[in-house]
């Protein structure tokens, strides 16, 4: 089992994002933080180095570092990018989940 899952639009979106940055970051940084009523945030980020720690998951290519910390939260987690007329961002689905805020912002395991 791979511990996250990207969509291949998710892919293409971090591939353009890196690629944006001309070879400034080598890395996304998938994570996790402390934030909304319910505790627990996604964070996308770019990354420049390996720190003690993190694990380094390659899909396709593209180099994802999640930080230790994050790591038990994310295992299974499921990534999507989808873009409406309104919004465009990232959408993760994530099996360890049991719960959410109201708005969607963070969520508990």
């Amino acid at each position: 089992m791979q511990v996250i899952e990207l969509t291949p639009q998710a892919k293409e979106k971090m591939i353009n994002l890196l690629n944006a940055q001309t070879g400034k970051y080598s890395y996304i940084r998938l994570g996790t933080r402390t934030k909304g009523c319910a505790g627990v945030s996604y964070k996308v980020e770019f990354g420049d180095m390996v720190e003690m720690g993190d694990e380094l998951i390659e899909i396709d290519g593209l180099k994802i570092l999640i930080d230790n910390k994050s790591l038990i939260y994310l295992i299974g987690l499921r990534v999507d990018f989808k873009e409406t007329e309104l919004e465009s961002g990232f959408v993760f689905e994530n099996p360890n989940k049991k719960g959410e805020c109201g708005c969607g912002e963070s969520f508990f395991v």
